[in-house]
Order: structure tokens, then C-alpha cells, then sequence
């Protein structure tokens, strides 16, 4: 808490991971992949990682929350497989703990291990 509350934007992830976001993402290259993972018969499936309440505070304050929706937007229309794990820590039927992130949007090490359980389990149940 004391980090976030004294850290400044320019030091914070969600202002150097969207900063550079448009109103209108430009998603040329990843239709060039879907194209090519569709004419290979690959199945992909695309993860939103999980990011701590700190980053979505920031990507509020910022305004760039409304810039980044537009972009999980553009992909929904895609008719894509989206797992979406950003708000994980909301979840309370897991048993998270606090020290869940390392920083604003990097798991810890023991947070990386219990997200990656969560996915090989969801792999498991989906085949």
C-alpha cells in the first residue's frame, strides 16, 4: 500500500504498459496471427495475466482503463478464446494471500506457481 501511495506515475506499470494506447487499437498484426494460427488448425488460446488492484487503480486514475477495454474489446469480436484472470485477486473462492504480487503486475514466485495450477487445471477440464 505505502508503495503505491507514494510511488509516481511515471514509476507505475499501468502508465508505462498503456500510455501508448489509441481509442482505436490497431490490431492488423494480430489478425495476421489468427490468420496464420487458423490456416494451420492451431488452437490458441490467449490469457489476460493476472494484475493487482494497484495497476487497475492507476489504469482508473489514468484514464486508460476506457483505452484498454477497447482493446479486450477488439479481441472479444474476434470470436477468440479469451481467458480473462486480470481481477483474479477479486476472487474470493481462492484462497489468495498478500503477498499474491510482487509488484504492480508481476506475480510472485509463490503466486505464479497457484496461477499456474489454476491453468493446467483449466487445460485439463477443457480438453
Amino acid at each position: 500500500d505505502s508503495s503505491y501511495n507514494h510511488g509516481s506515475i511515471n514509476e507505475r506499470a499501468a502508465y508505462r504498459h498503456t500510455n501508448n494506447l489509441k481509442l482505436n487499437p490497431n490490431m492488423k498484426y494480430f489478425d495476421l496471427f489468427k490468420n496464420l494460427s487458423d490456416s494451420l488448425n492451431i488452437k490458441v488460446i490467449y490469457l489476460a495475466t493476472p494484475k493487482s488492484k494497484y495497476f487497475h487503480l492507476d489504469l482508473k486514475k489514468q484514464g486508460y482503463d476506457y483505452f484498454w477495454h477497447n482493446v479486450i474489446d477488439s479481441l472479444e469480436m474476434r470470436k477468440i478464446k479469451i481467458w480473462d484472470y486480470e481481477k483474479i485477486e477479486n476472487d474470493t473462492s481462492l484462497k489468495w494471500w498478500p503477498n499474491l504480487f510482487r509488484d504492480y503486475n508481476h506475480l510472485s514466485y509463490d503466486g505464479a506457481k497457484q496461477f499456474t495450477k489454476i491453468i493446467k487445471k483449466r487445460i485439463r477440464n477443457s480438453s
